[in-house]
Formats: C-alpha cells, structure tokens, sequence
C-alpha cells in the first residue's frame, strides 16, 4: 500500500516531577485548551470524517489507500484517540492486512492501559471482535454520505437517549439498599442532580448499574461513561457527548445547542466516572439543568460537582465488625466477602472460625467492597487462612479477572489513579497524614503535618473532597481518617522520602503534651477514647525510638483511660512493656510501676508488695501520686480482709489529699467511708459519704460517677441503705452512657448487684450480676468474677433456684483460691451452701471453674420469665433509670 508502515505511536514525554509513584510530586492537570488546541482539534475531526466518507465510497475489493495513509497519519498524531486507530484498523483490514489491523488493536490497548490505565472503547473493542470474526460486513462500505451535513435538531430530540449501552449488574448487590433507596427517594422528591461520592473502589460504578436496574422499567435511561475522557473544557466535553450520540451541535456554540435539542426531553442520565473532567461536567450540567427541566442526572464522582441543586449521597465503604463482634457474619462487608469467595470456590464456611477470618480480613481493608473482592478472587487456590495472609499487604493483591479495569487491578493502582491529579503540596500533606492510626482533627492535623504551603486547612477539605480523606462527623465535631491501604501507601512515600522519623516525632510530641501532668477528667478520658489508637500508636514509637521525653507521658494517659473504663488486660500489656523497655524516666517508672500494680490487683492479688513500696516512696514527693498509692494499699487490705489495716491507710489517704492533692478528696472519702462501715463504725461511715457526695453533687463529673459513687454505694449498702445505693448507682451509670457513650464498669454493676441485693430484688440483683459476666468487652476475671458469682450465687438462693448450691460451693472456691475476703455485709447475705451428697469434684484451673460457674448462672437466668437475657436488654439504655436529680447520702 502506499501508507507508512504501521508502528506504535512514540511514547509523550513524561511528566514533570518524576514517575508516577506515590512520593514524587507530580503536575498540576493543564488548564483549558487554548484556541489553537481547538482549531487543532477541530481539523482533526474534519480529517476523520474525511477518511470515514472515503472507507465509505471506496468500491469493494480495491484497495483505500488514500484513507489507510491519512488514518495512520491521525493516529500517528494523535497516539490516545481510537477512531483515528479505528479507522486505520479498517481501512487495513479492507486492504488485506488483517494482521497489521490486528497489530494495531493491539499497540493501541497497550498504550491505553500503560498511560491512561484504561481499556479501549466498547466500539473499538467491538471493532476487534468483527474482525476476529471475519465479518463479512467488514468488507464492504456502507455508502451512507458521511460529508453531508446533519440535519437541525428536533425540538424534542430522544436520540441521545438510546444509543449507549446502560450498565447492567453481574453480581448480587450486598449490603448497599438503604444507598440505593436513598437515590431513587431522591429522584422521586424531585432531585434532579444525585452525585454519589466515596473514595476508589467503594462501589459508586456499581451502585450505578443497580440503580439503572430499578429505574429500566418505568424511566427513559441514558449512560456516559467518562473514565477515558481526558482534560477537555466544557464545549470539548459538550462536541463530544453530542457526537458520540448523533446530536448535531453548532460550533459557536456547542453547549447551547446541546441543551436546545434536549429542551424537552424526559430522561434520566447515569453519569460514570467525573472524576477527572469533574469541572467542564459540572459547568455542562448546569447548563443543561436550567435548559431541559425533564432532564435528570446521577453521577458519580470521587468529588462533588458542587453546583446548585445538586443533592449528595456519600458512599461509605461497607460496615464491617468489631473484633468482639458476637455475630460477625451479620455485617455487609463478611457478607460480600463471603459471596465472593463462594463465587470462585463453592464450598461450607460455617465454623465460628470461618467467620472471624472473614471479619479479620474485612476490617484489614476497611470494607472497601473493591479489595474484599480482590481478595475473593484467590480464594480458589487459597485457604481461607492463607487468605488472612494475603490481606496483610493488600495494596499489591492483584486481580484474579482479566477484564478489571487497569485502575481496578490492585488496590495500589485505584489509590494511585485517585492521587494522581494532586499538586505537590496535597501529596506531601497526604503522605504526613499517614502517621495517624485513627481519626483526627485539624489541630492535631497542623501539628503533625509540619509547615506546608497554603493552608492547611483548605488542603484538607480538598483531600477529604477528592475522597482521599474520609470525613467523621460527630455532634458539632468534624474529624478526619484515611482508609488503611490509603495509610499504608502514604508511609511508604514517608519512608521513601525520608520523612517518616520526623512525622512519627511530632505525632508523638502532640499526643504527649496534651495531657502531661493532668489529673483524671472528663476531657482527657474522652479524648485519650476518641483518639485511643494514635495514642497506643505514639506509645509504640516512643517506645521503638527510645524517647523518654514522650513515653512517660503517653503511658499515663493512656493508664488513665485504662483505669477509668478497667480494661485491665491491654493496660497490664502496655505497662509492662513499657517498664521492659528501659526507657522511662525515673520518675515515670515509678508511675507506671504504680499503674501497673493498681490494673493487676483487680484480678489478682499482689504477690509482690515491695513493688508497690518502692513506687510509693519514690512517689512521695509527687502530690498527685502519692495519695495514689495508699488508695492502692487500702484496696489490697479491704481485698484480703485486714479491715482494721485498710482503715487506718484511708484515713491517712484523707488526710494527705487534704494537705496536698484536693482533686483526690472526695474518692479518698468514699474510700474511708467503706472502710469504717467494715469495722461497724457506721455513723462515721455515714457522715463521711455524705461530705464525699457533698464535693460532687453540685456539678457531678462522670470521672466521678466511676470513681467516687459505686464505692460511696458499697458504704451506703454495708451501712444498711441499699435503696439509696442503688439509686444513686443507676443515675450514674445512665449519666456516663449519655456523656461519655460508655458502658457501666464491671465494678458499677457488681455493686448494683449487691445493692439490689440488699433491697430484697433478687431477681433484679441476678440481672445485674449477669451483665457483669456477660460483658463481651470486659468479662470478669480473678476477683471480680469471684465476688460476681458469690452474689449471683446468693441471689439464685433468694429466689429457692436449685443452682444456687453447685454456683456458691463453686464461688466460696474461687474466693479462696484467690484470698479473696467478703465484706461483713456481703457475707451475711451469702448462704452456706449444703455440701453435697456425692461431692462433684472441681477443675483445678480457675478458668475452667469459672466458665463452668458462669455458664450455669446465665443458663438459670435466661430460663426465668421476662429476664434481660431473653428480651435482650443488654445496653445501658435498656437499664431503668431513676430521676436525673442525683440522690445524695443522707444519715
């Protein structure tokens, strides 16, 4: 032929700024086309119609030379638009090179996908597949007068409407219903713009498909997928929606006419993909909006469109369960994941270990519907814990389909796709983001990010814009987070940028400074909750990088937290290998030696009480902590029973904090108060509870209703008021559950327990006494489970249940074993059991006794009519609760 040979086209220069990974800079995207680009454009597009009436006129069986020369001239040129390769693929085709026109498909989709990271069009693949074929039709011109002028557009112009073809779903939709009602609510309410927002891979393609799935039937559905438009403005974009559905539109004005050929048309427009044209679409539908008032639009889109009218739907990665989930395959991202993984490997998963190895695999990935089913996608030559592997590095799990999208192979080339528009300045900000464990706000944001150009802020709401930054938003608190793969791709630039020490460093120096030296409050328990994995986080990197200067105060944070809520075995973990480490401080040792020993003597005794000498003589200058330890010291005496002992410390404990540490008053108090009613000084007992309410009646804080009122209950109880002890311990467990959104402490409801006891509710004490051994977050150990089963025990004796003998015997055992002294109240309501006829040997593991003893109080209370446990009430806001006027002690 007389055509050049065809090549791949030469590669266009490579961006400014480096390649194309996660640390390197980057360009800023080109602005509009200047009007040169547009008369360029425009020839290109007479040549194209020029050869396509030449294909068209040639006669069969000669050779369209002339069209095959200019075609590969275009693509040439023009190296990423496909009709020009269409074009000379046919026009080769019909010259008899049928592998050359194959060879061209080819380049051309290599170059796609190494690029744009894109497949070729449904027309040019569909080009491809005729000629695999050997399409007869191939061979011959159509004939129709491609040079002839369209005619003008009819008023009500349908045409665009059906020529594309819509999304149709492939699989099952999991979990995404209230998504899907939500937009169709929004179309039938009359929204006319629905932009459904969320980040790479969270499902707004799909979510498009189903909703063209429920509208088919009963709406007129047109479908623009715009992944391979590149930057066009909005008359480019306008010309090419037009063309691509045999609109005719005017040069001087294509989005005008546009909208006057579809002035009155009726129809719902799905838009994919406005991610990267996101300015010219918004521009285009504004236009179109105001011009066509039957026109309706869905879009999706990474950011908002951001113009008027337009209603937002964020979508959200998939729910997916926590890890002391009860029913972890009741959440939709294990739901996904299992249908997945049944789709390329049918067989049973229905062990309880199936479902917490769907749960751990589903949290790894944030629920992003994307990766769970990449992850899916192996499991036909995986095991399922093979599986649980793979998700420990899951940017690089690759697809198992070959028909993915390019930016849809893995979760590092969506994460790359979604940055790739950012300046310079968002990816440095985005990488230094990649420190926080969990959520976090703008200070926290500005402190740990470092100094940046522009404003912070503003970059932040582009990144959460963009989707590369999730919002949370929390009563009148707005809060960041960045989804795990984005976290795990963003330290990788650090490290390879050299500034992941640096961020770690200020990470931990604003977490330790917001705290140091601060008494236990409100604020700082909800605080050290709410940002509780970047602490933990800054705790480990203080700890690896050997940083005294942070450590110490990271670690009493932290045991504060601890403390208030007893979550005694992460504290004991942490404390311990904070004292291992070999990096606190002097005094920050002999601090968390005193943490360490008040966490581990609420399941055990202490079989060491030089540490807790040690620590508090190296405490006795520190106001705050002194009077700590003999709080501590007065516990371990009321545990083993030396009363008169415990009596003497909290006195002593009184007197200190009168002296030097007032914040730690009214506890020391109520402390005191418990001690004298075990040595039957009961109107002492009584007066000192009621100077311990008086400190904090007038403005309770819920640190208090922890710390001060179950232990001003268990006096008010021993001193024979368990009504008023009760009240007043209910209140307080609602009042925590409304400030904080925490549950009551296994020590509120134990003492609740008691009290209910007291008042002679047995059935009510047996409640109490199950949703301490029932809690799923903190179950009972050592002590207070054997001081729970004592009173379940004595409750189940109230109400004549034969269980009662078999828990108690069980019960007295456990206090034995673990030196565990009841009060004198306490052991006047527990009955001696009888012993038994043929005695029932028990386990010598205190954990066997106690799941054995547990088992059997919760299997008795379940079977009682209207018990807690068959209606499951099991929240504080299914508890009663009394006035919100706070009862106080009263003599």
């Amino acid at each position: 032929g007389v055509g050049r040979p065809y090549a791949p086209p030469p590669p266009p220069p490579p961006p400014p700024g480096g390649g194309g990974g996660w640390p390197c800079a980057g360009g800023a995207p080109p602005g509009p086309a200047p009007p040169r680009a547009r008369l360029d454009e425009r020839r290109s597009g007479a040549l194209e119609e020029l050869v396509a009436t030449l294909l068209d006129h040639t006669e069969p069986g000669s050779a369209p030379e002339e069209a095959l020369r200019l075609a590969t001239d275009l693509a040439h040129q023009h190296p990423l638009r496909e009709r020009p390769h269409r074009l000379a693929m046919l026009a080769a085709y019909r010259s008899g090179r049928q592998a050359e026109a194959l060879e061209m498909h080819h380049s051309l989709a290599v170059r796609l996908r190494t690029e744009l990271g894109i497949d070729p069009e449904p027309a040019t693949a569909h080009l491809h597949a005729r000629m695999l074929a050997q399409d007869p039709a191939l061979s011959a011109p159509s004939r129709v007068p491609r040079l002839r002028r369209p005619p003008a557009p009819e008023p009500a112009d349908n045409r665009m409407l059906r020529t594309a073809p819509l999304p149709v779903p492939l699989t099952a939709l999991v979990g995404r219903e209230e998504e899907v009602a939500a937009v169709l609510g929004a179309l039938d309410g009359g929204r006319r713009l629905v932009t459904i927002v969320g980040p790479g891979g969270v499902g707004k393609s799909r979510l498009l498909a189903e909703v063209h799935g429920r509208l088919r039937e009963v709406q007129h559905l047109h479908h623009l997928d715009l992944a391979a438009v590149g930057q066009v403005d909005v008359d480019e974009l306008a010309e090419a929606v037009a063309l691509a559905h045999g609109i005719a539109t005017t040069p001087d004005d294509p989005v005008g006419s546009l909208a006057t050929a579809l002035r009155r048309a009726d129809a719902t427009v799905l838009v994919d993909q406005a991610d990267r044209t996101l300015g010219p679409v918004a521009a285009l539908l504004t236009r179109l909006l105001a011009g066509c008032p039957q026109l309706r639009f869905v879009v999706t889109s990474r950011s908002p469109l951001e113009v008027t009218g337009e209603h937002r739907l964020p979508l959200a990665p998939l729910a997916c369960p926590p890890e002391d989930s009860p029913d972890p395959a009741s959440f939709a991202a294990v739901r996904l994941l299992r249908d997945r993984i049944l789709d390329h490997a049918p067989g049973p998963m229905d062990r309880a270990q199936d479902a917490q190895d769907l749960a751990r695999i589903a949290r790894r990935v944030d629920g992003l519907p994307l990766a769970l089913e990449l992850v899916a996608g192996h499991a036909a030559s995986r095991t399922l814990a093979e599986l649980v592997e793979l998700v420990e590095s899951p940017l690089d799990v690759p697809a198992a389909e070959p028909d993915r999208a390019a930016r849809h192979r893995s979760l590092r080339d969506t994460i790359l796709w979604s940055a790739s528009g950012l300046d310079p300045d968002q990816r440095r900000v985005l990488r230094r983001l990649g420190v926080f464990a969990g959520p976090f706000d703008t200070a926290a944001a500005t402190a740990v990010v470092g100094p940046v150009e522009g404003d912070l802020a503003a970059t932040l709401r582009g990144l959460a814009r963009d989707a590369l930054v999730q919002v949370e938003r929390g009563g009148c608190q707005v809060r960041f987070r960045l989804l795990r793969t984005v976290r795990d791709l963003a330290l990788e630039g650090l490290a390879q940028t050299g500034e992941l020490d640096g961020a770690r460093r200020r990470h931990r120096e604003w977490y330790a400074a917001r705290w140091r030296d601060a008494p236990l409050q409100d604020a700082l328990v909800q605080d050290v909750g709410d940002s509780y994995d970047d602490y933990l986080e800054a705790l480990r990197t203080a700890l690896a990088a050997s940083d005294p200067t942070t450590a110490g105060d990271l670690v009493i944070a932290l045991f504060r937290r601890w403390q208030f809520v007893e979550a005694v075995a992460p504290g004991l973990r942490w404390l311990e290998r904070a004292l291992s480490s070999g990096v606190l401080s002097p005094h920050d040792r002999a601090r968390a030696l005193l943490a360490h020993t008040a966490l581990l003597q609420q399941i055990a005794p202490l079989t060491d009480p030089q540490r807790l000498d040690e620590a508090a003589a190296s405490l006795a200058q520190d106001a705050d902590w002194y009077p700590m330890s003999l709080m501590v010291r007065c516990i371990e005496q009321y545990k083993v029973g030396d009363f008169v002992a415990a009596e003497r410390t909290a006195a002593d404990t009184v007197h200190g904090a009168r002296d030097r540490a007032p914040h730690h008053l009214p506890e020391s108090l109520a402390m005191h108060a418990a001690a004298l009613s075990t040595v039957d000084r009961m109107s002492e007992a009584l007066a000192t509870a009621e100077e311990s309410w008086s400190l904090i009646s007038a403005a309770p804080a819920a640190v208090h209703f922890v710390s001060v009122v179950p232990t001003l209950a268990l006096a008010l109880t021993d001193c024979g008021q368990p009504r008023r002890a009760l009240d007043v311990l209910e209140t307080a467990i609602a009042e925590v559950g409304d400030r904080l959104g925490l549950e009551p402490t296994p020590t509120m409801r134990l003492n609740a327990g008691w009290a209910a006891l007291g008042c002679g509710e047995a059935a009510r004490a047996l409640e109490w006494f199950v949703r301490t051994l029932t809690d799923p977050t903190r179950a009972p150990q050592g002590d207070v489970l054997a001081e729970c089963l004592c009173g379940a025990g004595s409750a189940l004796a109230a109400l004549d249940d034969p269980a009662a003998e078999p828990v108690l015997t069980g019960a007295l055992e456990l206090c034995r074993r673990h030196g565990l002294v009841l009060s004198p109240w306490q052991r006047r309501q527990v009955p001696a059991p009888e012993p038994p006829s043929e005695p029932d040997p028990l386990p010598e593991s205190d954990t066997a006794l106690g799941q054995r003893l547990t088992i059997l109080v919760v299997d008795r209370a379940a079977g009682r009519p209207g018990s807690a446990a068959q209606q499951g009430a099991h929240h504080h806001g299914e508890e009663q609760r009394p006035s919100a006027e706070h009862t106080p002690p009263q003599q």
